[in-house]
């Protein structure tokens, strides 16, 4: 039977118990244009619960134009509409965080991307930067995306929707007891078939948990467990298993780490890509950034799909350089998660995974 998935409840969802809206609030939604049925779902959600929505239109070949028409110096220059409509809400949702089409924007030239990547900063403030403001994203899936993922159609739509459509209830319980266990630990080990061997600490960072509930930014599907480590306190060896970066798959990247610093040592697959962006970056590139442990049900595989890798119940995911929004010092234009797969982790000797699999209590 082909998986059908129910939109009015996953709206409701998202509503109801992620952004948990109150009559009298203003939620803006920023819907790409192959995503407005879906969009237009999740306002009519707001309505019944007494908000307030307006819909703002995004879509590829709108912003393939604004890229390449647009005179360079004029396209890094504010969008005030858009910057007064997102200031002007309680609630900011992205439906269609990524492109429908990824690979349209990945030859446009470097300045054009430049201006264009300078123009969204300055809608960041009012996103991210007012008290009280929440951000959510999420995104629609296309048989384009699937194509880059190297999946079917019909595997990676039913992958995503199963993994929105979750029970919210026991995605909170699992992300607390995770949560828990890691609050209560100093001293963390991480260990993989593929030859990892890392020791941290978490010294007092707070612990992140992406369980659905957006309390200020946060993105759906959910399902992970995440904290900086004290940056300084990494040492050993990284081998992740898989790292993408637009969608092109990096494998087997290895590092030595000592008091904190990261040296990358080669890779399976991928090492000049990855040594290009290395060498473009600034700041704390070179210090781990976060940890996080995936423990979505509903996610069994990494596929290279941004917003769901991370998620995966099981898995390990690490980010290079920059932890500062996530309660690290690392400020850094460099960003690069990593995962690992079959990962152990012990937390003063007492397993919290073994081998990729959840330990519960």
């Amino acid at each position: 039977m082909v998986y059908q998935p129910n939109y009015e409840r996953i709206a409701q969802k998202i509503v109801k118990e992620s952004l948990r809206v109150q009559p009298g609030e203003q939620v803006v939604i920023d819907v790409r244009a192959d995503a407005v049925p879906y969009g237009e779902q999740i306002a009519v959600e707001i309505f019944k619960a007494g908000g307030v929505a307006a819909l703002i239109l995004h879509s590829d070949e709108l912003k393939y134009h604004q890229i390449m028409d647009t005179p360079t110096e004029q396209l890094a220059l504010p969008e005030r509409p858009a910057i007064a409509a997102t200031g002007a809400a309680d609630f900011n949702i992205n439906v269609g965080l990524f492109d429908a089409e990824p690979d349209r924007f990945r030859d446009l030239p470097d300045e054009k991307m430049r201006a264009y990547e300078m123009q969204r900063q300055h809608r960041r403030p009012a996103l991210y930067g007012r008290e009280g403001a929440r951000w959510l994203g999420t995104d629609y899936p296309t048989r384009y995306m699937a194509q880059l993922v190297g999946m079917t159609w019909t595997r990676f739509f039913e992958m995503f929707w199963r993994a929105m459509d979750i029970d919210y209830g026991d995605l909170r319980e699992r992300a607390e007891e995770v949560a828990e266990r890691l609050a209560s630990s100093t001293h963390i080990q991480i260990t993989t078939p593929r030859g990892t061997d890392l020791s941290l600490q978490r010294g007092e960072r707070a612990i992140h948990k992406d369980d659905g509930i957006i309390r200020t930014l946060g993105n759906l599907p959910a399902g992970e467990v995440y904290f900086a480590p004290v940056e300084e306190s990494a040492e050993g060896r990284l081998v992740a298993d898989q790292g993408y970066f637009q969608f092109e798959r990096i494998s087997g990247l290895e590092f030595q780490i000592e008091g904190g610093v990261l040296t990358p040592l080669k890779a399976a697959q991928g090492f000049d890509l990855f040594m290009h962006q290395w060498e473009l970056a600034t700041g704390d590139k070179d210090h781990l950034g976060e940890i996080g442990i995936g423990i979505n049900p509903e996610l069994h595989t990494a596929t290279g799909y941004p917003l769901t890798d991370d998620k995966v119940e099981g898995i390990v995911h690490l980010t290079l350089g920059r932890n500062d929004l996530t309660g690290g010092t690392n400020r850094s234009s460099f960003r690069w998660p990593v995962l690992l797969t079959q990962a152990t982790i012990k937390l003063d000797d007492r397993l919290l995974l073994d081998k990729g699999r959840l330990v519960r209590r």
